[in-house]
């Protein structure tokens, strides 16, 4: 009985609509980590509003689309030096 139950829980699993990658929320980390700047960067640039972010009780988090508004390269893009 127990594999027709873990059958039911993945088949449910697998009929959940992936999230766009755009639609997604990031962690200061992930930010950070996309922009290849420190923490301290993105904190500072959403409580100046240059980053757009929202908070979650005390977490900030922002989108990808927002980072690419936001005016510095993305890590990983073409270009560079």
């Amino acid at each position: 009985m127990n594999a027709q139950l873990d059958g039911a829980l993945t088949a449910s699993a697998d009929l959940a609509p992936a999230q766009p990658e755009g639609d997604r929320f990031l962690t200061v980390a992930e930010a950070a980590a996309v922009l290849n700047v420190c923490e301290r960067t993105i904190y500072d640039a959403l409580r100046a509003n240059r980053l757009r972010g929202r908070r979650f009780g005390r977490l900030w988090r922002t989108k990808r689309e927002w980072l690419d508004e936001f005016g510095l390269p993305v890590a990983g893009g073409k270009g560079g030096r």
